[in-house]
């Protein structure tokens, strides 16, 4: 099963100033209950702290480890969500999995 968030803005993770030109990333996380997250950040590795630290309620559901399985960084925030959004759509973690890992 895959964990849907909402796109509200993280500080540090996922709001950019106006004009910023800055990559970005698109991530699945896996918890030890199974259970797959799809998200997207500027900053991926402050954006996995949070996860860590439980600030989001999606993830909380995963269990109490947190991993990695896939991520690739794109242009732009924008290009990244819309990715997201694609990978969600699919319903199916392994293939969200492939198809970001390609």
């Amino acid at each position: 099963m895959v964990e849907q968030g909402t796109h509200k803005p993280l500080v540090g993770s996922s709001t950019l100033p106006p004009g910023s030109l800055c990559m970005a990333w698109v991530y699945i996380l896996r918890g030890s209950s199974g259970r797959h997250y799809i998200g997207s950040a500027v900053d991926l590795d402050a954006r996995f702290r949070q996860h860590l630290r439980g600030h989001t309620a999606t993830t909380k559901r995963l269990g109490d480890t947190l991993e990695i399985v896939a991520k690739k960084e794109v242009p732009t925030l924008s290009e990244a969500r819309e990715i997201e959004r694609s990978l969600k759509r699919k319903k199916n973690p392994l293939l969200a999995i492939y198809h970001l890992q390609r």
